[in-house]
């Protein structure tokens, strides 16, 4: 089965840009420090909530902790509202799903 990956998404808050990273205070350092070592919320959930609260951002782009060469999102699929979406199909036509659904 081949399943294809659709995704629009309108605001992306950019953390493989290095200028983004520093303007928020941030660093590569701890932007891929592993989270689950903190007894409370670690500075990337901090982050992700902020992004998510702020209602400006439909995702968050990041580098790959475990692919030096790959690229990671955290799309926040309830700011996706119809400009902004992800549907996952199948390009024989046999199956489709989208986040947010058309109505």
């Amino acid at each position: 089965m081949v399943y294809s990956l659709k995704v629009s998404l309108k605001a992306v808050l950019d953390l493989t840009d290095a200028k983004i990273v520093k303007k928020i205070g941030s660093s590569e350092a701890e932007l891929g420090a592993p989270w689950r070592l903190h007894r409370k919320k670690a500075p990337t959930q901090i982050l992700g909530l902020a992004a998510f609260d702020s209602g400006k951002f439909d995702a968050l782009r990041y580098h790959s902790t475990k692919n030096p060469k790959g690229i990671c999102f955290v799309i926040f699929t309830p700011r996706l509202d119809g400009a902004s979406f992800v549907e996952l199909y199948a390009p024989d036509g046999n199956f489709s799903e989208r986040i947010p659904a058309i109505s």
